[in-house]
């Protein structure tokens, strides 16, 4: 039997696919591929079909609907690309800072047909796609007196899970210097982003961490050149089975009311001090190991079926979509 060839692990992390062109940003061991793929660089061979037939179902599509489409796509282009990536260097996945995890060494290459053969060709004289992509230029409005700013080198990447890789994957847990695990939050939504870190601020200034069982910010993640935003850095609840929406924590009815309790109680607390949660929905209510409700996401927004669009960010929207989890969607 033959042993399957192996390859490391490999995450997308941007990507346009279409018949013409494809471009991907794909991360493996650590280092940033940035890889073209042109029709017209395959004119005369067989892999234009080849690529056209994979590459047309995704033109104009969220190809995130289409994940078999996705990976048949990313499987021919990675063919050529098979050996750069197995000749990687290993690297210690708990070595990983924040900084080399936005910052990695890149290489550029594009897809092409060198003597009949299909060829990762290296290219050096073009600039990077979305180089900063999940990131925000840093302004000095953004800054809080009671939110310290953590440089992305000070902080170590954490597999959030068993089968994470930190040497490949979007980071969303980190280690502090001091050692303490936290829970890290990416700059892909920039308005959400912002309007967290200014609640955040707000809570601090008014002294409500103390009191509330809320995700506290504790730090902003920047770029070691200070010019970039990376993301937050928070409290990571203990928690055996996460959010609202698991069944096993829906199921508990035994709780249900201890649990309204609580998240009643932190709203009327925020309205009170005039800051409104603003994204009301079960997926933002964490139980946490001793089965008690926090309440986190502060970046607003709304969920269909819980909070109308009209009243998304609004003291009444809170309220009309806490009644729809503890007084409908919980009972079902």
């Amino acid at each position: 039997m033959e042993t399957p060839e192996y390859l490391p692990s490999i995450s997308v992390q941007a990507a346009v696919f279409g018949p013409d062109e494809s471009y991907i940003v794909a991360v493996c061991m650590g280092t940033r591929f940035d890889i073209e793929v042109r029709a017209d660089n395959l004119q005369g061979s067989p892999y234009l079909d080849e690529y056209i037939k994979l590459a047309a179902p995704l033109d104009n599509s969220d190809f995130e609907d289409d994940e078999d489409a996705v990976e048949a796509l990313l499987d021919w282009v990675y063919r050529p690309l098979r050996p750069r990536f197995q000749a990687l260097t290993p690297i210690d996945p708990h070595t990983i800072t924040l900084q080399r995890s936005f910052f990695p060494p890149s290489i550029h290459v594009e897809v092409v047909v060198l003597d009949g053969v299909l060829t990762a060709k290296p290219v050096d004289d073009r600039e990077m796609r979305w180089p900063t992509e999940g990131m925000i230029e840093w302004r000095e409005s953004y800054a809080s007196p009671y939110i310290p700013r953590i440089k992305a080198s000070d902080l170590t990447v954490v597999a959030a899970h068993h089968n994470d890789n930190p040497t490949c994957d979007v980071p969303q847990r980190v280690r502090t210097k001091d050692g303490i695990l936290r829970f890290f939050k990416d700059c892909t939504n920039t308005s959400q982003i912002l309007r967290e870190l200014e609640i955040a601020s707000r809570i601090w200034e008014q002294g409500l961490y103390e009191n509330l069982r809320i995700s506290r910010v504790h730090g902003i993640a920047m770029s070691d050149d200070d010019n970039y935003m990376l993301g937050l850095v928070l409290d990571l609840i203990r928690t055996e089975h996460g959010n609202l929406n698991r069944p096993e924590l829906k199921s508990q009815t035994h709780f249900h009311a201890k649990w309204a309790e609580q998240v009643r109680h932190i709203i009327t607390v925020l309205h009170a001090n005039d800051i409104v949660w603003g994204d009301v929905h079960p997926g933002n209510i964490v139980i946490d190991r001793n089965d008690d409700a926090w309440v986190v996401d502060f970046g607003g927004g709304y969920i269909e079926g819980f909070v109308p669009r009209k009243l998304k960010e609004t003291k009444k929207g809170d309220w009309e979509g806490f009644n729809k989890i503890f007084k409908e969607w919980i009972k079902n």
